[in-house]
């Protein structure tokens, strides 16, 4: 019931869930390319993931020695975000009779944006001490860069073809939403979030992010009947060397009520001496000579001949300098610490008569509560601190874009409400959001820019009329395949992966919706009539 067979069991889940979710997300992506594409040359959109997901792997796997199946599952995250680039750069070429350098150069900084806001949530990411943050962030980050100059140096030359007009005849026409509805829609989201933060159900509980067997549920289970988890508690005996750890562990086993059964199997080489000297000094030849003739007696009475005991007796003579039992070989409580320090691990009940004896010089009280409370509270002050950064950086990113303080807060519109909405869902829908599902925030931050700024670009550079550089159609194709990489994570069976896709198909529906009908009309009133 270790570490080991839960990363066994997770594994074969991940495997499975990579199985299931590639075949998912390829079929989505071809839908949306069937609905919105339909050329033989825009192919080449989604052939880019297969281009950047191995180079992107195989840095990660450089990087850390290892690369996690959160990392991996991760990958269909990243195949969404990808073709962004491509598919922008795509509909602006074929929409507009620009030459393709001045169409490229017009577009330009839409997608460095684009690829800022992405990428300094990540880079975010990559400041937390979780590692699998870490691997999510360098993977993200290479993907995407790589995509980005693909999208931008190699595929225009591709892209620019004569099947414009065909493409033409594919508009997408979504009528926003008046001012005033556009207020009320955003009121009842921002008021719809707030209940769910506050009826929000946050599984805490570090179990929850396995995904495990029936069969393995069930030795669980029975494995708890016998040590309770949440009862038991270790105390660590510490020493500089192995030797003073386990007489550490004595001193400490004789000052307690009871005493610690590792302490009477495991000793030190001081007190193995000890033990020695009195076996020597009690089997002393006045002893042995007594207890021969009283077993020779007794022996002969059974029907034992004289020499049955010799065997028994030519032992003892020499056990004392020639005994090899070593417990360890069934069981060793010695460890050796990170700083090559020593411990000796007991198990022992969670009581407070274990606890006061830890001063974190001779001995060390951690209780299994205590840990995963300590490690929860890590995990939520992590997440709050990357979302943060986030935010900031793309502060930074956007104020510099726009150098407008009223269209870089509009940025954000879609940002806070389409996590209302994601919030107040999973409250509605009674989920269970366990602590990796808060890995998503900082990706929706970036997510929720990436298409508000498509929309304040396309109004910048033609007023209310629609730019043939920034179509609907681009930011609706770009919005459906993120969510077909990234939403098809629901199908997973592993709890981390499925969270995650709940989230991407709920917060990132919102930010689109929002930026597609609330944006406009914000945007309209509040810049438009005042420039």
């Amino acid at each position: 019931m270790g570490g080991l067979r839960y990363t066994l069991e997770n594994v074969l889940l991940i495997k499975r869930d990579l199985t299931v979710v590639t075949g998912a997300g390829l079929a989505c992506l071809l839908g949306v390319f069937i609905g919105f594409f339909r050329t033989r040359r825009a192919l080449w959109v989604y052939m880019l993931p297969l281009l950047v997901l191995p180079p992107a792997a195989w840095v990660t796997q450089g990087v850390f020695g290892h690369i996690s199946g959160i990392t991996l599952g991760f990958g269909s995250v990243v195949v969404g975000l990808s073709v962004d680039y491509a598919i922008y750069i795509y509909f602006a070429l074929q929409q507009t009779e620009m030459d393709t350098k001045v169409a490229v150069s017009k577009i330009m900084p839409h997608l460095w944006c684009n690829f800022l806001t992405s990428g300094l949530c990540f880079i975010a990411l990559s400041f937390s001490s979780i590692e699998v943050f870490k691997q999510i962030a360098v993977f993200a980050l290479v993907a995407l860069g790589l995509a980005f100059l693909i999208s931008v140096w190699v595929f225009p030359g591709y892209f620019k073809t004569s099947e414009k007009s065909r493409v033409k005849k594919m508009t997408t026409h979504i009528t926003p939403l008046p001012f005033n509805w556009a207020v009320t829609a955003g009121l009842v989201l921002i008021v719809f979030g707030a209940w769910g933060v506050t009826h929000l159900a946050l599984n805490s509980d570090l179990s929850a992010l396995n995904s495990t067997s029936a069969v393995f549920a069930r030795d669980k289970q029975t494995a708890e009947k016998l040590f309770p988890s949440n009862s038991g508690a270790l105390l660590f005996a510490l020493g500089k060397t192995p030797d003073e750890a386990l007489d550490n562990n004595e001193q400490l086993s004789a000052r307690l009520p009871e005493r610690l059964p590792v302490s009477d199997l495991f000793v030190s080489d001081k007190t193995r001496q000890q033990n020695l000297n009195r076996w020597t000094n009690f089997w002393n030849l006045a002893r042995q000579k007594n207890l021969q003739k009283e077993l020779r007696q007794a022996g002969q009475k059974q029907g034992f001949t004289a020499r049955s005991f010799d065997p028994f007796w030519t032992w003892l003579q020499t056990a004392a300098a020639s005994s090899k039992i070593d417990f360890s070989n069934w069981y060793n409580p010695l460890v050796r610490l990170g700083d090559s320090s020593y411990a000796v691990v007991n198990v022992v009940p969670n009581q407070s008569v274990y606890a006061q004896f830890s001063d974190g010089i001779k001995a060390v009280f951690v209780s299994v509560s205590g840990l995963q409370a300590e490690l929860t509270q890590r995990v939520k002050n992590e997440a709050l601190y990357v979302v943060s950064l986030a935010l900031l950086f793309n502060l930074i990113a956007v104020w510099l874009l726009f150098r407008n303080i009223k269209e870089t807060l509009l940025c954000f519109v879609p940002v806070v409400l389409g996590g209302g909405f994601l919030f107040g869902c999973l409250a509605l829908l009674r989920l269970q959001v366990n602590l990796f599902g808060l890995i998503f925030l900082p990706l929706l931050v970036g997510l929720g820019l990436d298409y508000a700024i498509f929309q304040l670009m396309k109004f910048r550079s033609s007023g209310q009329e629609p730019s043939p550089i920034y179509p609907t159609r681009a930011l609706v194709a770009a919005g459906l395949s993120t969510l077909a990489g990234f939403g098809v994570l629901v199908l997973a069976k592993h709890a981390v992966l499925f969270m995650m896709g709940v989230c991407a198909l709920i917060g990132i529906g919102g930010t689109v919706l929002v930026s597609l009908f609330i944006l406009p009309a914000l945007w309209e009133r509040y810049v438009c009539k005042n420039s």
